[in-house]
């Protein structure tokens, strides 16, 4: 257990320190984190050893990471820009899809192969995005609000890109819409539980303090 706390205590002083270097060459500081990451790994100089347990761990960072990027946005706006943004986040994501699986198909993969890379490839990674923002100021601006929805399209997109390629052959398989019917139901009633029942019990808490 010591060394697993040695461990998150190097991590913990490498990527400072690592990031303060990135703010004095003017780069983001997620690139300084990924080159503490590398030197202190297995694959460079081997000092933090319990690559499993800090995966699992990371899951929490992640989680509160895109929970911040959630208490920034209002929902009302988030789906305004949502609306407005579906028909920018499909046009991207087949010409992204488009470019990449005709380099594939023109360096010998299989159409297959070109698909999924193509198909791989059109996604923006939303926790780069998330943490990148803070560090360009985009989320005090319109620019980062539009961002974040385009994201959210295309998370959903890969949702359903995802569940189309479970199946085999493509098909849909009847077990696998369980667990998405599910996630779909819980947003939904967090929606309304937040709506209906959280924001009236915040609303008189406020009115009595």
């Amino acid at each position: 257990m010591e060394s697993v706390f040695f461990d998150i205590a190097v991590i913990t002083v490498a990527a400072g320190a690592m990031a303060f270097l990135s703010v004095l060459v003017h780069q983001p500081i997620i690139i300084g984190y990924i080159v503490a990451g590398i030197a202190l790994g297995p694959w460079g100089l081997g000092i933090v050893r319990h690559v499993e347990f800090i995966d699992e761990i990371s899951h929490i960072g992640i989680t509160l990471l895109l929970f911040l990027a959630g208490l920034v946005l209002e929902p009302r706006r988030l789906v305004a820009l949502f609306r407005r943004t579906v028909l920018i986040t499909l046009l991207s994501a087949l010409a992204f899809a488009g470019v990449t699986g005709g380099i594939a198909l023109a360096w010998g993969f299989g159409q297959g192969e070109a698909l999924i890379l193509g198909v791989a490839l059109l996604f923006s990674s939303t926790i780069l995005v998330v943490k990148l923002m803070p560090t360009i100021s985009l989320h005090q601006q319109r620019m980062g609000s539009v961002c974040i929805a385009i994201l959210v399209a295309q998370d959903l997109l890969a949702v359903i890109v995802l569940f189309v390629l479970s199946g085999p052959r493509g098909s849909l398989p009847v077990g696998g819409v369980v667990p998405y019917l599910a996630e779909f139901a819980f947003i939904v009633l967090a929606f309304v539980l937040e709506k209906y029942a959280l924001r009236p019990m915040m609303r008189r808490i406020e009115h009595y303090h």
